[in-house]
């Protein structure tokens, strides 16, 4: 026979395991998120440099346009 506490308790159980995968879950998709939201942000400043180099612009020129490391442009390049 369930006691009145049994139940509490229960509800106290369910709650708490909502709880965990409700931010587990959360976090996967923010996480998701987040990496897709770099990939893009990497992807236009290539492009931009890739354009940049095309128009004559410098290693530097593009670095400081870009935030690319002189080193990544050069790989790029």
């Amino acid at each position: 026979m369930r006691t009145e506490l049994d139940i509490i308790a229960e509800k106290n159980y369910a709650r708490e395991t909502g709880k965990a995968e409700g931010h587990a879950e959360g976090l996967a998709e923010g996480k998701a998120k987040g990496l897709a939201e770099g990939k893009a942000e990497m992807l236009k400043k290539i492009k931009t440099a890739v354009a940049m180099f095309k128009k004559g612009s410098s290693v530097e020129e593009i670095s400081k346009e870009t935030g690319l490391k002189k080193e990544d442009i050069m790989d790029l390049l």
